[in-house]
């Protein structure tokens, strides 16, 4: 379903023709500057705070082979996935760790950058995370967040088919709401990228999905069990297609992706 990055989060769109793979790579691009990566000097350390499959690790570890980067997911499959990834382009400046984040710990003043991409959406403590993260930087350490926002208001999903589905325990974070949670860091730096951006990107991910149901459903069959493959395939078009409109809405100025980059 997603594209050759396997970024399983907003992408940019910045042309009509732009295809899924541009969009993946130019949200990667503008992660990168608005991190204000290229000012690190040789040698830094970068955390990627809920890497995924490991998209902007690996791209991030590219572009900058001489910084270390260090990779977080509580997934082991998403780790042995990165690591036999990063091998494959012939990268050595990727480690990857899996960890729950509640009990996650480095040493102070380890990180020159922390980057996360739609994991905040996940968590609830904001004021100890950001603590956390903040003991977690170096002096002049900065934190990078993409997150997906409403406008004005910030919500728990709690019931029904979203949270039941896809979003368990997740959270809709309002545009401000990390704004409040200042004690250890504030916000340098605040970027809206309109939400049109995506509904491009679960648009492209939906035609894929059906391009590639018939090799899904196996997969479907594995995960979900014996027949509930169609089930499963019409629960991931619904979530394509529902969250699609959701962006979409009001011109992609009421729920968007907010961009913020934080100092102590």
């Amino acid at each position: 379903m997603l594209g050759p990055w396997l970024k399983y989060s907003s992408g940019y769109w910045p042309h009509e023709d732009t295809t899924l793979e541009q969009s993946e790579e130019a949200m990667l691009e503008l992660v990168c500057t608005r991190a204000e990566l290229d000012c690190l000097k040789p040698n830094a350390t970068i955390l990627d705070l809920g890497c995924g499959w490991g998209s902007c690790a690996l791209y991030m570890a590219k572009k900058y082979p001489q910084h270390r980067i260090i990779g977080v997911s509580n997934s082991s499959s998403q780790k042995k996935f990165i690591v036999e990834k990063a091998r494959s382009m012939g990268l050595s400046n990727v480690d990857i760790k899996t960890c729950d984040i509640n009990v996650l710990k480095f040493d102070p003043d380890t990180f020159d950058r922390v980057v996360s991409n739609e994991m905040f959406e996940h968590m609830k403590n904001y004021e100890l995370l950001l603590k956390n993260i903040s003991a977690w930087m170096k002096d002049d350490g900065k934190l990078f967040i993409h997150i997906f926002t409403h406008r004005e208001f910030a919500y728990n999903f709690e019931s029904g088919w979203m949270a039941d589905t896809f979003f368990t325990g997740g959270t809709m974070p309002s545009k401000d709401l990390l704004l409040h949670f200042n004690s250890h860091l504030r916000c340098k730096k605040y970027w809206a990228v309109n939400g049109n951006h995506y509904s491009k990107t679960l648009e492209a991910w939906l035609k894929l999905l059906d391009q590639n149901a018939t090799t899904l459903k196996p997969m479907f069959t594995k995960v979900y069990g014996a027949g509930n493959e169609n089930k499963w395939l019409f629960n991931w078009r619904l979530f394509n297609m529902a969250c699609s409109e959701l962006f979409a809405f009001n011109g992609g100025n009421e729920w968007f992706v907010s961009h913020y980059l934080f100092e102590k």
